[in-house]
């Protein structure tokens, strides 16, 4: 029984992240620039561009303003959280 919470539970997790990887958002605050939100997420600003069609002018940003972006630090979160729960799951 214990088995089938663990997986129950490590699926949930994993439903719930990976949308976040692929599509997470910043909201951009007083003093933010989109150079400075490339650099806090490791993109471009190619990058930045790219998911940001509805921005025509990347010079121009508003606080509140919501900024798609890839969270690679979320996806590295993911794997460490499902590396640690090897030594505890049981394998059938």
């Amino acid at each position: 029984m214990d088995y089938i919470k663990k997986v129950i539970l490590l699926t949930v997790v994993l439903l719930l992240a990976i949308p976040a990887v692929a599509g997470a958002q910043h909201i951009v605050k007083p003093g933010d620039t989109m150079g400075k939100i490339a650099v806090q997420y490791g993109m471009s600003l190619e990058q930045i561009e790219v998911l940001n069609p509805h921005i025509e002018n990347i010079d121009w940003i508003y606080p509140n303003q919501h900024i798609n972006i890839t969270s690679n630090h979320l996806a590295e979160d993911i794997i460490g959280y499902a590396r640690s729960l090897q030594g505890i799951t049981d394998y059938v």
